[in-house]
């Protein structure tokens, strides 16, 4: 399947990442609920309660932050942002400005949560340009989030969830540019701060954990990315962020039985959404349709892409790239079978 640009993906982690709530008893638990809500996928909730919070509470930084991240997760759970990205845009301003206004009044461990919340935040900014092709910008809030983000972690090195942002950057720094000297090392290093990033609490440890799969199927290591999918999903069996990841593992190693399956599943899954998640839709056919015609299934390998192909997208999700994608390599999988029975003819 395809992976995102390294560029794309470092972003993603900046703005993935994330710290312990500080433990506010007032709004703790609220914020507990409406983390829990954002893991499972469930925005609208999530962002209802955190809406409710933020009446009693509008000054609290976790709260302004987590506000974002329920916006920021939903665009890269839909890959939505040709549709959404620019109204994104719009709250990571306000939200950023809202941090900026609270940190100087903040000392000791809050000033640093504060300051984690704004450097994910300027790094969420970075994402979404990228994702619109704005690239000088996304460079730009990208490097000023490291930077941020480095800061957290001089003050506090047990800050887990602070290393995913700062060891993203440096593992896609060194793969990005290894054909210079001394740069390999960044990306060694980079990957070991990501690991520890995985220690970070609840949820904030699934980030770390979906940039470590990605990178993990970019370095052909699709059973240890299908380990940790597999583990998260054991948990959270009806996530379809990692279900993705796990249908990518399988046809790497071209385990075509288990592709087909998980395929089937994340389709499943994705039109029982509201909304329909469209790219995860096809991702799952097109998972099918691939393993079906690596086994010689060509009667199913023809039923499920004629299925897929028949599949009323709205409009506006036609905008999102990965959904013509797949369906571009649906029907040439398609017109490849075609072909074949013509030339046995």
């Amino acid at each position: 399947m395809p992976l995102s640009p390294p560029v794309t993906r470092l972003l993603t982690a900046l703005c993935f990442s994330a710290a312990a709530a500080a433990a506010v008893p007032p709004h703790q638990a609220g914020l507990d609920s409406a983390l829990e809500q954002i893991a499972a996928q469930h925005y609208a909730s999530a962002a209802q309660g955190l809406e409710e919070l933020l009446r009693q509470y509008p000054a609290e930084p976790a709260l302004l932050y987590h506000r974002l991240t329920v916006l920021q997760t939903m665009l890269l759970d839909y890959e939505s942002y040709p549709i959404h990205g620019r109204a994104f845009l719009e709250t990571a301003d306000s939200v950023i400005a809202a941090l900026e206004a609270c940190l100087p009044g903040l000392r000791g461990r809050d000033s640093v949560e504060c300051l984690f919340y704004l450097g994910n935040a300027t790094g969420s900014e970075g994402l979404v340009y990228g994702k619109l092709g704005k690239w000088l910008q996304a460079v730009r809030y990208g490097v000023r989030s490291r930077n941020m983000l480095e800061t957290v972690i001089e003050r506090d090195p047990e800050f887990y969830a602070a290393h995913l942002g700062v060891g993203a950057y440096n593992y896609y720094l060194g793969e990005g540019l290894k054909w210079l000297p001394f740069t390999g090392g960044r990306a060694v290093e980079g990957l070991r701060e990501i690991r520890v990033a995985t220690q970070a609490p609840f949820p904030y440890d699934i980030g770390a954990k979906n940039t470590l799969c990605w990178i993990m199927l970019d370095r052909g290591e699709h059973a240890g990315a299908d380990s940790i999918a597999g583990a998260v999903l054991a948990a959270m069996p009806r996530n379809t962020i990692f279900m993705r990841i796990a249908v990518c593992a399988a046809l790497a190693a071209e385990g075509w039985d288990s592709a087909a399956a998980r395929g089937r599943r994340l389709v499943e899954l994705s039109v029982g959404r509201d909304p329909v998640n469209w790219n995860d839709a096809l991702t799952g056919y097109a998972a099918m349709v691939e393993a079906y015609a690596a086994t010689g299934r060509i009667a199913e390998c023809r039923q499920v892409a004629t299925e897929a192909l028949a599949l009323r997208v709205p409009l506006e999700y036609r905008a999102i790239p990965y959904v013509d994608e797949h369906r571009g390599r649906i029907r040439k999988l398609l017109e490849g079978l075609d072909d074949k029975e013509t030339r046995e003819r």
